[in-house]
């Protein structure tokens, strides 16, 4: 019977160190999911047009953030007039919270900015690749226009 409280207080030692040892672990970056969590937002609170656009930018860098050009391949249809002008996702991410805010932007008559300006052309493309953190498409000439600079 006197072993009995010193095996207890071992028992219960370990499992102590191996929760503290799983709370380190899930304290930093997941492995399970290098990308993190989406961007925590109470859709109800979002009321004006700035809200909403701030709010579809942080939710678009998340479904757009990659490691690897083989992370990208979802196309967003109705982020652009042009075909290869909409935005690329990350695969498997769930876009459902993304397509809320840009409806409820539309409902408003925003001017959201997801994207950027766009020609409405298709330039050709070769599949998708992530650029500094971030999905696009893998366009096949140099001659795609920067739509960052004011034509000439």
């Amino acid at each position: 019977m006197r072993y009995r409280p010193a095996l207890l207080a071992l028992v219960l030692g370990f499992a102590l160190t191996g929760l503290a040892a799983c709370s380190l672990l899930f304290e930093g970056d997941d492995p399970l999911n290098p990308f993190g969590s989406p961007p925590e937002m109470d859709l109800d609170s979002l009321q004006t047009c700035a809200q909403i656009d701030q709010a579809l930018q942080a939710e678009a860098g998340f479904v757009q953030a990659c490691g690897e050009d083989a992370d990208c391949g979802l196309v967003l249809p109705q982020t652009s007039c042009g075909c290869t002008r909409n935005l690329v996702a990350r695969l498997g991410v769930d876009t459902t919270r993304f397509y809320t805010l840009l409806e409820r932007g539309q409902a408003l008559e925003c001017n959201l900015e997801i994207g950027g300006p766009s020609t409405c052309d298709c330039p050709p493309a070769d599949g998708f690749v992530c650029v500094d953190g971030q999905c696009q498409w893998n366009y096949l000439t140099d001659t795609v226009p920067d739509l960052t600079q004011p034509t000439p």
